[in-house]
This record gives structure tokens, C-alpha cells and sequence, in this order.
């Protein structure tokens, strides 16, 4: 079967199977019409709908604003049916690629929340030692485990952390 055995003139309705000798022209309000139907018409004019329009020949080679309405439609669906799958991929990358990311910050987050739980458990321990040392008035032997540091600054940032502050704070 002829890949354009639809096209026919909107107005007389002859197929170029049937008439070879005559033209066919796509008008641009959408209709098809034959070189006879175009010649009875006033010029610049569909002769089927009677808008005023534009007319390209249907001939080879067709311009790419014609092509495209004359090619199997397979072959269109099959050309989106591959920029869907490429654009799939890629969307999948970069989300494979960002999940990632999140793991790995995820990992220093816990390795720096597990340091400050350590810290937390060690002043603990200091804390209730100097706790018994004024209870008692005995101070307890020198021991390096308990001298008091000066906490280091630990900042752990997390998404809700960071909307918090914006919200108190909307000009950060």
C-alpha cells in the first residue's frame, strides 16, 4: 500500500493515482487541493473552505513544514519512541548520580554525628565525675579522661535544619 494513498483533493476529491498529470498543492489552513480546483479559484484563496492561504506544491523534494505531514506516522512514533528512551536514561542517570551524592553525605553526616555522640557520652562522664567531686569535696585522682576540653564546633547542616534558619531568619 502507497504510504500516501489518503492524499486527495478536499474539493473534487481525484487522487494522483487516479489523475498522475495533475498537481496537488497543501494549502495553509490545512486542505489539499488539485492544480484544476486551485486554477477555478480567485487567487490566494482556498477553494475549499475559502480562507485566504498560502499553497505549497506537493513535490519532491517536500519542504521540512510539509514533510512532516506527509511521512508514515510509524516512522515519526518510532523516532519520539527513541528521544523518549534517551531522555529516560539520562533522567535516570542523574538521578542514580544524585542518589549517590546523598548516600555519601549521608555517611559523613553519621560518622560526625556518631563523633558527637561520643563527645556527648565523654562530658557525660566528666560532667557527673565533677558532679561527685563537689558532692563528696574529695577531688577525684588527676585522670586525663576527664580533663575538660573546649568542645569543638561541630555544624551538621541538614535540609530541615537549613529551612528552619530561613524561616527565622528569611534575609539568609
Amino acid at each position: 500500500s502507497n504510504i500516501m494513498d489518503w492524499v486527495h483533493c478536499n474539493t473534487c476529491y481525484i487522487t494522483p493515482l487516479i489523475s498522475s498529470d495533475k498537481c496537488f498543492f497543501l494549502t495553509s489552513c490545512g486542505h489539499i487541493i488539485c492544480s484544476l480546483c486551485k486554477k477555478r479559484e480567485q487567487k490566494g484563496r482556498c477553494c475549499t473552505c475559502r480562507k485566504t492561504c498560502n499553497f505549497v506544491e506537493l513535490k519532491k523534494p517536500l519542504p521540512p513544514q510539509v514533510d512532516i505531514w506527509m511521512n508514515d506516522p510509524i516512522n515519526s512514533i518510532i523516532k519520539i519512541k527513541n528521544v523518549v528512551k534517551f531522555q529516560d536514561l539520562n533522567r535516570k542517570k542523574m538521578l542514580s548520580g544524585a542518589l549517590k551524592k546523598a548516600e555519601v553525605r549521608l555517611i559523613r553526616i553519621e560518622e560526625k554525628f556518631q563523633a558527637v555522640l561520643q563527645e556527648n557520652q565523654r562530658l557525660k562522664a566528666v560532667l557527673s565525675q565533677l558532679q561527685n567531686d563537689q558532692c563528696t569535696g574529695i577531688p577525684s585522682s588527676h585522670n586525663d579522661d576527664m580533663v575538660v576540653q573546649t568542645p569543638r564546633e561541630i555544624t551538621i547542616q541538614t535540609p530541615l535544619t537549613l529551612g528552619l534558619r530561613n524561616c527565622m531568619n528569611p534575609r539568609m
